[in-house]
Order: C-alpha cells, then structure tokens, then sequence
C-alpha cells in the first residue's frame, strides 16, 4: 500500500477532522447555550422537571422506578426535595400571559428524600446518569443550572464533531454555513436546558458528518494495483 493510499483510509480521513474548527466550534455553541440556560427560568423550558427528577434519581442507581399509581404512564421514584419540588416551581406563571416569570419562587436546599413522579420513563438512563452528576455535589438552584451546564457542555460537543467532519469537505464553505443554519435558535435554547432532545440530535448530526466524511474518502482497496 502507498503512502496517498493511507492517507486516504477512512480511518485517515477521521484523523484530519479539523481540530482548531471543533475546539472553535465547541467553546462558542457552549457559551450560546449557557446564556440560554441562565436566561431561561428554571424548569420552564419542555418537560424539564420530569427530566431533572429522573436524573437526579437515576444518578442514586434508581435507573427505572416503580410503575405510578397515582399518574398512569410515569414512574415513582425517590429523590431530594429540591428536584421533587421542581415542578412547582413554574407554576404561578404556567399558562397565564399576565405574570412574569419573576413570581417563581428560588428553590429550596432541602436535600431530604422524598418520593415523586416523573413521565420521562422510556428514554435511555446513560445521558440521566451524566448530566444529574451535579446534584450528587450541589444542592438546590446550583444543582438544577449545573444540570443544564452539563446538557451544554454535551450538545455543543457533538454538534463541535459535526463542525469539525464537514470542514474537511471539498466545498466546506458551503457546507460549514449548512451546518450552521442547522443550529437554530431552538437548537441552542433546548441545549441550554435539562432535556435528552439535544443531545440526541446533536449526535444524529455528528453522526452523519463524519459518516460522509468516511464515505467521501476512497477506499484504500480502489487504489491498489
């Protein structure tokens, strides 16, 4: 085999992924979506509580939950009182376009165990398991935003892979402004909350360009003699 036709293995095309581009990349996405996440009011975002307290219980090895007696679909389990109270707190401004977010009251730092439900119960535990790692070390509003910087430092880091992949396209300027207009400003307000959505799009899309990127480079067997 010869040198250019190493250099063309999809394994090589792998290895030239621009790495200045992915930590670029990475680092303005994170900063977009942090903002978001101090922006947004606590748990206002999508089914954010139900989220939350499913990440701070499977963390605690509760990576399932008992079937909920009391709502049908969801799952009970134990958590601390600041993440099983979380969905009251965007309730004094839910669904009334007269009051601000402003009346949500600051949660509390009561870490005392007590049950609650949540009808995130079919999504996988792994991104649960990752991002309710803040609340084994912080409590109350610290616990709940550290949560989100996680989903952040996660989001921003697959959609950085994608970045990276598609530069080293022929015609990478079109494809670097694509993959921009990608990152929609529902992109960056999702990924700035606890919600498994971004990431799972995030790693669709990292997935698919360094997949073109593999499959645009020629196989090594097309070019031996």
């Amino acid at each position: 085999m010869t040198t250019t036709t190493a250099r063309r293995s999809p394994m090589a095309a792998l290895r030239r992924i621009r790495i200045p581009v992915f930590w670029s990349a990475w680092a303005l996405l994170f900063v977009l979506m942090s903002l978001w996440s101090v922006a947004t009011p606590l748990m206002a975002s999508p089914d954010e509580p139900a989220h939350a307290i499913r990440a701070a219980a499977v963390v605690r090895g509760e990576f399932v939950g008992n079937p909920s007696t009391r709502v049908p679909g969801s799952t009970d389990v134990t958590v601390p009182k600041y993440v099983g109270d979380a969905h009251k707190l965007p309730a004094c401004y839910a669904f009334r376009s007269d009051v601000t977010a402003a009346c949500e009251p600051w949660p509390s730092h009561d870490t005392t165990e007590i049950p609650s439900t949540t009808t995130s119960t079919l999504n996988s535990p792994v991104f649960y398991a990752i991002v309710g790692t803040p609340s084994l070390v912080l409590n109350g509003a610290p616990a709940l935003y550290g949560m989100r910087i996680v989903t952040a430092l996660l989001t921003s880091g697959l959609l950085a892979i994608a970045f990276a992949a598609v530069a080293r396209f022929p015609r990478r300027r079109f494809a670097l402004l694509g993959t921009a207009l990608v990152v929609t400003p529902m992109v960056l307000f999702l990924g700035g909350t606890v919600n498994p959505n971004p990431v799972e799009a995030a790693g669709a899309a990292a997935t698919l360009a360094t997949m073109m990127l593999i499959f645009r480079t020629p196989s090594p067997a097309a070019h031996s003699g």
